[in-house]
């Protein structure tokens, strides 16, 4: 996992664009769980620097096999 150095806003921004460019928006916008698990991923900005991979596996396991891509691309920012 490549450690993303800049601010929350960006951060946020980028993840928005891969959603809209990988065709989540609409599961973004009705799917809670989705949502959710998004937000818990912009949230590892928060979490201590040691626990960051452990939890980000926890947290993408939790989407379904629609945002694998999506995952692939978290997981290198």
């Amino acid at each position: 996992m490549i450690l993303f150095i800049g601010c929350l806003f960006h951060f946020s921004q980028c993840i928005s664009r891969q959603i809209q460019s990988k065709g989540l928006s609409t599961k973004y916008q009705e799917d809670e769980d989705f949502y959710l698990n998004v937000k818990r991923l912009i949230v590892l900005a928060f979490v201590p620097v040691i626990d960051i991979v452990k939890r980000f596996d926890l947290i993408a396991g939790e989407f379904d096999d629609a945002a694998e891509e999506f995952i692939e691309y978290s997981e290198k920012v």
